[in-house]
């Protein structure tokens, strides 16, 4: 569930981004297809409107995140972090709508997970944000994550 959750925050980075093609004549489908391997994210946490923690990071050779779309409209999503112990991969199907991703993880039997993530698309760079809003304790979060991917 961490993993989905990590997952749920890259692929929200995409939430709040348009989307844009700098060749007009291929459709958004054809756009996303391909391997998309993450280089950075970044993630700010607010509680009741204040930044209360913010992190950037990148990927490397020991931590790796690649999304794999297909012209069939399913993903797989891969991860690997500290090195190969913890390694694994998640599958689903997306569709686009507009500027907007739709993500739907199978998360095991009949259990699916919905994520929804805007993007854009410049030369060979994937850029998605999500933005999630949960309430805990009395109190409101927002969390927004934005995530680079360079096509390979």
């Amino acid at each position: 569930m961490k993993k989905i959750l990590l997952l749920v925050l890259a692929v929200s980075s995409v939430v709040c981004v348009s989307c844009s093609n700098d060749d007009d004549s291929v459709s958004p489908e054809k756009a996303i297809e391909g391997i998309w391997s993450a280089g950075s994210y970044h993630f700010v946490r607010y509680r009741d409107g204040e930044k209360v923690s913010e992190s950037k990071s990148t990927f490397d050779e020991n931590n790796v995140l690649e999304m794999r779309f297909r012209e069939d409209g399913s993903f797989v999503h891969y991860y690997r972090e500290n090195g190969g112990e913890d390694e694994g991969s998640y599958t689903g199907t997306y569709t686009i709508d507009g500027d907007e991703i739709i993500l739907l993880y199978n998360s095991g039997g009949s259990d699916q997970e919905l994520v929804r993530a805007q993007y854009t698309i410049s030369k060979r760079i994937l850029t998605t944000v999500t933005d999630e809003v949960s309430s805990q304790g009395g109190s409101l979060y927002r969390e927004v994550t934005t995530t680079e991917y360079d096509k390979m």
